[in-house]
């Protein structure tokens, strides 16, 4: 009997280190996997959430009466403004931009898009804007107005602008000092003041204000057109700035800084090979004290306004 029960807890204890051994190694599989996911799908996570039910990272903003989304679509442009029941879209990134765009409003809930705007037709503000269009109903959309010899003929701008044209969607092309109100949104059109020779310096820039509160888009915006805004005597400022190109040296000067003293600003980026944003305006904006978010290491960047004060999210 006594042997009986020697041998009996032996197999338990034999037992026992079989399960703590199993779970070590279940643990330790469990833990690689994640490692991988982490790297794999760095950036991601906001879109797994979503498929277990945990939301979409573009729900953060769902309570907040104005939100700007600057989403992270590389060395692009794509950006998603809230005001309360009204949606706009200003640009539209690339194709694979656009494929990120269209999904991201789908996840917030957006079945009506009031107005697109696209501030220049370079392929890296203009493609996206195809699905966008192919995806949902847009009530008008707003262009610039360029010079005959700038307006593109290839089969990108082509295709996207017959996209709205063959859904009978009302195409204008913006009126610098127009101002327009999507009920308590006011949009107003700053530029381009003047027929560039550039696609970039004939970017629209437009400034929105909720409340107390206001954003300045600058499109792709040159140091020319800058220039020209603070020639105009226009009130620039503005507690948010989306920086002109993508952080290039050819935009953002100091003066112009000076001008929109932002609290805040946004850079849409990505790898590049012009190795964007450049030092020297990273530098600029630390020295006028001015927050700095880039999507590059952001991710997608929502800004949230209840007319009064701004807060920010970040998807990394």
């Amino acid at each position: 009997m006594e042997e009986k029960e020697k041998k009996s807890a032996a197999e338990h204890s034999r037992q026992k280190v079989q399960k703590r051994t199993l779970i070590y190694i279940l643990v330790a599989i469990g833990f690689a996997v994640a490692v991988v996911l982490s790297f794999a799908l760095a950036g991601r996570w906001s879109t797994i959430f979503g498929w277990v039910g945990l939301g979409h990272f573009s729900q953060t903003a769902k309570d907040a009466p104005f939100s700007l989304h600057v989403l992270d679509v590389g060395k692009a442009d794509a950006m998603v403004v809230s005001c309360q029941d009204k949606t706009i879209v200003i640009d539209g990134g690339t194709t694979d931009g656009g494929d990120t765009l269209t999904t991201y409003l789908q996840q917030m809930d957006v079945s009506q898009i009031d107005l697109v705007i696209n501030t220049h037709p370079d392929n890296d503000h203009l493609q996206g804007l195809k699905q966008v269009g192919e995806h949902f109903t847009v009530n008008q959309m707003i262009v610039p107005d360029l010079p005959q010899d700038l307006l593109p003929s290839t089969d990108e701008y082509l295709s996207t602008m017959e996209v709205y044209q063959e859904k009978d969607v009302p195409i204008k092309q913006a009126v610098s000092n127009e101002t327009v109100w999507l009920d308590e949104l006011k949009i107003e059109f700053l530029a381009p003041l003047q027929f560039y020779d550039t696609m970039n310096n004939n970017s629209v820039v437009v400034k929105l204000t909720y409340g107390d509160t206001s954003f300045l888009m600058m499109g792709d915006a040159e140091k020319e057109e800058e220039q020209d805004l603070i020639n105009s005597g226009a009130n620039l400022q503005a507690d948010v700035i989306k920086i002109g190109h993508h952080g290039s040296k050819t935009s953002t000067t100091q003066e112009f800084l000076n001008a929109v003293q932002p609290d805040m600003a946004v850079i849409s980026v990505g790898p590049d090979k012009n190795e964007l944003p450049k030092s020297e305006v990273l530098q600029r904006l630390e020295a006028s004290n001015v927050k700095t978010y880039r999507t590059d290491s952001s991710g997608t960047v929502i800004f949230m306004s209840d007319g009064a004060d701004i807060a920010v999210a970040t998807e990394q």
